[in-house]
């Protein structure tokens, strides 16, 4: 999810209770030295041959969902509202 999503908050990755595991007090991971940025448009179109607009749309709707925040995270009814849904 880093590679696709950017840095895990520091607050989410020290806050597991086997986070010492993974991730050092910075909330970096400890055994990745180099991670490579793959935003989520290009993975659809690169990997999964979608379209630019269509990419597009399902990474607007993706996103929000994918947060690593649980409280930033819309609702299932928000989900509906979105206007990729709607199309």
């Amino acid at each position: 999810m880093m590679e696709t999503l950017g840095k895990m908050p520091k607050k989410i990755a020290t806050s597991g209770t086997r986070s010492k595991d993974y991730f050092n007090r910075y909330g970096d991971l400890k055994r990745v030295k180099r991670m490579r940025f793959w935003p989520l448009e290009r993975v659809l179109v690169e990997r999964y041959g979608f379209t630019e607009p269509d990419a597009k749309g399902l990474a607007d709707f993706l996103r929000p969902i994918l947060d690593f925040d649980p409280e930033n995270r819309p609702t299932a009814a928000e989900c509906l509202k979105h206007a990729w849904l709607n199309n």
